[in-house]
């Protein structure tokens, strides 16, 4: 069966579909000619006719059909030109409340540098050669920025400022938050160092595979905690302690932190601070005598007149 089906010759679509073209595209009543006729045909009729007419139907067929072609690629392509035409077309002036005008035209400030309507600036420089500002950087559209290098701003007078150390299991997720953590450094202004990959701690355990205590057959365990550090120089007490807000409030799932920070104090401090210290402790070790009598003479007189009823212990006789 497999093989008959096989060798068996395929039916033309063709002449069925030109058949169908011919009844829809008739005007008159028709009857379709029957393949099972009773009679015999006549042997004096030719197939040529037939053939020559479904030929033409078909030729005609496929004109209606390229002509509809080039109308929905006509269409499309004028589609396509007016959606380009609005997108280059400039936006319209956005109004708001309290706003006569539109509010790219509303009063800018004295001492604006930049206006909202030509931000951002649409220039191209390269950030690893070109010497540039974080104004500058900020106010430029740079598309991908989040995945370039941050900007490493240079230290002036190199006094610690914070260190940040980050812990993890998982190195991917250590290296991105580092990379968000310079990020956020840079934006900020805070001269950072780059990423400093520290020794990985390993710890390993082995404990037995049942909760049979003299189970000979054990098994071990091992974890690796990566870390990274951060250190930063030149920067404001105030300024820090946004920086680490900022990264404890959008802190990533899975890493840790360590800050240790230097807090500087004015020159003389310690000694203030140790007089201070010894006033307190010598008002606190020094009692006067007069006062200790004082106290002395109120407890005698408070417990002298409930003493009077009190009869005095016997003593014992000989």
């Amino acid at each position: 069966m497999l093989r008959a089906a096989i060798c068996r010759p395929t039916r033309s679509w063709l002449p069925t579909v030109t058949a169908r073209l011919v009844r829809y595209n008739s005007t008159g009543v028709s009857q379709p000619e029957s393949s099972k006729s009773g009679k015999a045909s006549a042997p004096s009729q030719a197939p040529a006719k037939p053939i020559v007419k479904a030929a033409a139907v078909e030729s005609t067929a496929g004109e209606e059909e390229e002509k509809q072609m080039e109308e929905a690629l006509m269409r499309a392509i004028q589609q396509i030109q007016k959606e380009e035409a609005l997108q280059e077309a400039a936006p319209s002036a956005q109004k708001i409340e309290g706003y006569e005008g539109p509010i790219f035209n509303a009063a800018l400030p004295p001492d604006a540098k930049y206006n909202p309507a030509d931000l951002p600036i649409k220039q191209s420089f390269n950030p690893r050669y070109d010497s540039i500002t974080e104004e500058e950087w900020s106010a430029t559209l740079v598309h991908g920025r989040s995945v370039q290098d941050p900007i490493y701003h240079k230290p002036v007078y190199n006094i610690p400022a914070v260190s940040i150390q980050f812990r993890s299991y998982h190195p991917k997720l250590l290296d991105f938050f580092c990379h968000f953590a310079s990020h956020a450094a840079a934006s900020l202004g805070i001269p950072i160092s780059k990423t400093v990959h520290l020794p990985t701690q390993r710890s390993m355990w082995t404990v037995p595979r049942s909760p049979f205590a003299h189970k000979k057959s054990q098994e071990n365990f091992e974890r690796k905690t990566h870390k990274r550090a951060i250190k930063a120089w030149d920067t404001h007490p105030l300024v820090v302690e946004r920086w680490c807000q900022y990264l404890r409030k959008h802190a990533l799932a899975g890493v840790g932190m360590k800050v240790t920070r230097w807090n500087r104090l004015p020159l003389g401090y310690g000694a203030t601070n140790a007089s201070v210290v010894n006033e307190l402790t010598h008002k606190a070790t020094k009692v006067p005598t007069e006062h200790v009598k004082k106290l002395a003479d109120k407890i005698i007189q408070k417990e002298l007149p409930s003493s009077g009823d009190v009869k005095p212990p016997a003593q014992p006789t000989a």
